[in-house]
């Protein structure tokens, strides 16, 4: 749901309301820009708050940013592509919302992809699964979302893909493994310790439960 949200929320939504929504909405892309300007420092709430939690943490985070975002997509697209007056400042405030949510996602998804994978193969596993789905449902959700708009004649069937996508998340959340930290007051990034040595995912206080490192020579 991630590349899905972002390319239709940040990208699509300004090029519908300027050039297929009819009549268009006024000052659409100033609209978008000042949205854009706003989640350059918000893009840090979502890393921020990720900082102070665990595992579980992430998971409630992008659980509960999924929910949302499936939920309020369809209502604020249409709210989007109604003709009520201040159209521009309902667009402004239903972009702002979803834009931050997706923030908050994107915050906890971060850390969490990083601790779904062992150290030895955690550059290409997370390179080959996170670019695959970020050229497939960002690559293809913007035409898909225009084709469903213009036969539907409103921007609503679009903010469903987001909500299938957000179902989809929801899910895969639920069934990725459950990750065990403990703390460790004393670990400093070294591994050296032949009896005690472990697979390191997160750095910083966190140490992973996870299989011994082979012995080292």
């Amino acid at each position: 749901v991630s590349a899905a949200s972002y390319y239709l929320v940040a990208i699509w939504i300004p090029i519908y309301m300027e050039t297929i929504k009819d009549p268009p909405t006024a000052h659409a892309f100033a609209i978008s820009t000042g949205v854009g300007l706003l989640m350059v420092p918000l893009t840090l709430v979502g890393g921020y708050a990720s900082d102070f939690v665990s595992n579980k943490g992430w998971r409630i985070i992008m659980l509960t940013s999924a929910i949302l975002l499936g939920i309020l997509s369809p209502l604020f697209f249409q709210k989007i592509s109604s003709n009520e007056g201040h159209s521009g400042p309902i667009a402004f405030f239903c972009t702002f919302i979803l834009g931050f949510i997706m923030l908050m996602y994107n915050g906890a998804m971060t850390p969490f992809l990083v601790s779904q994978f062992p150290v030895d193969v955690r550059l290409s596993s997370l390179s080959l699964g996170y670019n695959t789905a970020l050229c497939i449902f960002g690559g293809f959700t913007p035409s898909l979302a225009t084709i469903l708009s213009e036969k539907n004649n409103n921007a609503t069937s679009a903010g469903y893909i987001i909500s299938v996508l957000a179902g989809i998340s929801v899910i895969g959340i639920l069934i990725s493994p459950q990750v065990q930290y403990q703390h460790d007051e004393n670990f400093n990034g070294s591994t050296t310790d032949k009896t005690n040595a472990q697979k390191v995912i997160m750095h910083n206080d966190l140490v992973l439960e996870n299989e011994p490192l082979p012995e080292i020579a």
